[in-house]
């Protein structure tokens, strides 16, 4: 069963649009990015906090109608939800879909998969060059380009996930300094996503303490125990994207 999420926009700058295609959900129970909603000409691409492409909501949405959207598919109103690959794929109707004509050269994992939904293509690594970690996945959709991280070297909670969407870059970290944010997400686009860390509070090491011009703040007193560690305050502002809670 999917989470529910009731979204509260937050605008604390006169931009009341911001970055129309980015819009990031931060739970403050948490302290953590819960998911990441980039906004395309193919739909709504659903992340992970850490980077793991879920859900794509198919359709040519105008920018006023992506919370709608985003709470119709968090409230089960969008009926049409259905494996493809490695995500899910939603939409509000079901019209046309086309698959492979001649699939006899095509691998195993993806010559029974759509070529196309309502009228947006789908692609997939189907090379047999393909490097395992993508092998089978979606490759783009509607033209969109869709990469992953998939050096040998990388630990598996790097390794597999979104390097980029379209032209929207995204940086996971891999320090091993701080093993509590490895493989969560750094930079996407042209934000920046920092993290919490003290050596005298191991508990509240790895929550968010900005997303670009956001600041977070936590209790950290080590003498109050019934709010240490708890969501304290937000500040700042950022016109790039939308932020959501």
């Amino acid at each position: 069963m999917k989470k529910i999420i009731f979204i509260i926009t937050i605008i604390l700058s006169i931009n009341t649009y911001g970055q129309k295609n980015l819009y990031v959900y931060f739970d403050t129970e948490s302290g953590q990015i819960e998911k990441f909603y980039v906004h395309n000409k193919s739909g709504i691409f659903m992340l992970s906090g850490t980077a793991k492409l879920e859900t794509v909501i198919l359709g040519n949405f105008k920018s006023t109608e992506v919370l709608n959207v985003i709470n119709d598919f968090d409230h089960d109103r969008i009926r049409k939800v259905f494996k493809i690959a490695n995500i899910q794929v939603a939409t509000y109707a079901l019209r046309e879909i086309n698959y492979p004509k001649n699939n006899y050269y095509l691998d195993d994992l993806v010559k029974d998969l759509p070529t196309s939904i309502n009228g947006i293509s789908f692609e997939y690594y189907a090379n047999y060059y393909d490097d395992d970690a993508v092998k089978g996945k979606v490759k783009s959709i509607g033209g969109i380009k869709i990469k992953y991280f998939k050096d040998y070297y990388l630990p598996k909670e790097i390794k597999g996930k979104l390097s980029a969407i379209g032209n929207i870059k995204i940086k996971l970290l891999n320090d091993y300094v701080h093993p509590e944010t490895k493989g969560k997400v750094s930079k996407i686009g042209d934000i920046r996503i920092k993290y919490y860390f003290s050596y005298l509070h191991n508990d509240i090491n790895g929550k968010v303490t900005s997303i670009g011009g956001y600041k977070f703040s936590y209790f950290d007193d080590i003498y109050d125990k019934r709010h240490f560690g708890q969501f304290k305050k937000l500040q700042g502002s950022d016109n790039r994207f939308m932020l959501l809670q």
